[in-house]
């Protein structure tokens, strides 16, 4: 009978895990952090905290979905601009940005 409670127990806590892992996994990619660099020569950096973003003295929030980014700046103004990402390189509007080190 105590084999069974553990067994029970056990499983409860490894599907308990796994759908914390799903959760965290399903939000954190949607996020950026850090500074970043324009290497296109159009000299501009963007610095993203949390949901926030400083491109360049303009502040706002903004959100990813898919292949575009949404920003609201402070002003009310909206943007959507076409966006990509790969591990330290993100392309926004057609100007990649580096990850600065």
């Amino acid at each position: 009978m105590k084999k069974k409670k553990w067994k029970n127990c056990n499983t409860i806590c490894i599907m308990a895990i796994l759908v914390l892992i799903l959760v965290l996994s399903c939000g954190g990619g949607n996020r950026l952090s850090g500074t970043w660099e324009c290497d296109d020569g159009c000299g501009e950096t963007i610095t993203f905290s949390g949901r926030n973003i400083n491109w360049d003295g303009e502040k706002g929030t903004y959100s990813i979905s898919g292949n575009s980014i949404e920003i609201v700046w402070s002003d009310g103004d909206i943007e959507v601009l076409s966006f990509s990402r790969t591990e330290n390189t993100i392309r926004i509007d057609g100007d990649r940005f580096n990850r600065r080190r």
